[in-house]
């Protein structure tokens, strides 16, 4: 296996490294002084025995506010406004970034959290996104996007997470969406298609249609599905929406979906499901 050393020498190697690299190690050999750090080269390994008595001179890195255009990285350290350039796949956040607000307006964008942070919304406006380690007051996904495969793990937030459907497209494709360890409050889906995840993590749903979406609950996830209960959530429900344009010039199906992206319906849910012997929710 080859040595994780860089293709150029120091210091113009700084600014090929990852932005997760907060030491790279300088060897002089003859008149090149030689760069290492992880991820110099795929699948290479670091050299034995890192020491100044062997050659290698250790120079840090300090995270700041930056972008790494070769690795497609960006660190915010700061709080502020973030709309993420286009050109940026990673995000990862530090203590420092307190209060942002955060805009991912491209597709595949990855938000991992690097320190202890609260950031105050998270805005999500196209698919492929992920966020790892990260605590945010709100977030927000666009109504009728493509999410699925989404992935959120070591999430905390204040507010529920909503996803809703727009009226043309009368659903959200969540298929292969994982939401592990999302604590704080609940995932609200509406008319969501495909199987969700819901791994230490607890979700709240309204079926479009029977078999139209699910959710598999693993570990200590939770689950309620609405429609199982009766009334205005139940078979007349599902048989108002499918009748077509009727679900919206309906009523009472319009105060349903907008009861349920309201967190007013999340606390009066919750209220009904935390009685633990006559309602419960399902694992």
């Amino acid at each position: 296996m080859q040595l994780c050393r860089a293709p150029v020498t120091y210091p113009s190697c700084l600014s090929l490294a990852s932005l997760l690299v907060n030491v790279v190690y300088v060897k002089q050999y003859g008149s090149q002084r030689m760069c290492f750090y992880e991820g110099a080269a795929p699948n290479c390994e670091m050299p034995g025995n890192l020491s100044i008595t062997n050659g290698f001179f250790p120079v840090s890195r300090n995270l700041s506010y930056a972008i790494s255009d070769l690795h497609g990285e960006a660190v915010l350290a700061e709080s502020t406004t973030y709309v993420v350039p286009v050109n940026v796949k990673t995000v990862y956040v530090t203590g420092g970034a307190n209060g942002s607000t955060v805009v991912l307006q491209n597709a595949g964008i990855s938000v991992v959290g690097l320190e202890p942070h609260t950031l105050d919304e998270v805005r999500v406006t196209k698919k492929g996104a992920s966020f790892t380690n990260v605590t945010a007051n709100t977030f927000k996904f666009t109504a009728g996007i493509d999410y699925t495969n989404l992935r959120m793990t070591n999430v905390a937030t204040r507010d529920a997470i909503q996803f809703v459907p727009t009226t043309l497209k009368r659903y959200v494709p969540l298929d292969g969406a994982q939401f592990v360890n999302v604590t704080g409050n609940y995932l609200a889906l509406l008319h969501h298609r495909g199987k969700v995840v819901a791994d230490n993590s607890k979700i709240i749903w309204l079926n479009r249609v029977s078999g139209a979406g699910s959710v598999e609950t693993r570990n200590d996830g939770r689950q309620l599905n609405v429609a199982l209960l009766t009334g205005i959530f139940g078979p007349q429900y599902e048989v108002e929406y499918e009748a077509g344009s009727i679900f919206y010039q309906s009523q009472e199906a319009t105060a349903i979906a907008n009861a349920l992206v309201l967190p007013t319906v999340l606390c009066v849910v919750v209220t009904l499901f935390s009685q633990g012997d006559k309602l419960k929710w399902r694992r």
